[in-house]
């Protein structure tokens, strides 16, 4: 697809790192999962990804909601919260057991 517009080409340039930065999660998110679920990869896969991708799928009306009421700014305010949660709750893992 040809970009004819100016604003198209930086509204592209600028996408590129936003899709990386959404879908860089994935890959040590279901490592995690096949980590802790060793002798079942293909669930741990299916569980982790279908997980988050449920949880976000429910979560995008409220923010969306929470946008409409105060604000994108407030709404936004919402993500770097739960990406601080997500970071605590990190260390809060116990290390995965050895499978023999």
């Amino acid at each position: 697809m040809l970009l004819v517009y100016h604003g198209q080409r930086r509204i592209t340039r600028n996408s590129i790192p936003a899709a990386i930065s959404l879908f860089l999660p994935y890959t040590p998110m279901v490592v995690l999962g096949q980590t802790y679920l060793g002798k079942n990869a293909g669930f741990a896969s299916g569980i982790t990804l279908g997980l988050s991708t449920t949880v976000g799928g429910l979560f995008a009306p409220l923010v969306g909601s929470v946008a409409d009421v105060h604000g994108i700014s407030y709404a936004l305010q919402i993500f770097w919260m739960a990406g601080i949660l997500g970071s605590m709750a990190a260390f809060l893992l116990r290390a995965p057991r050895e499978i023999k």
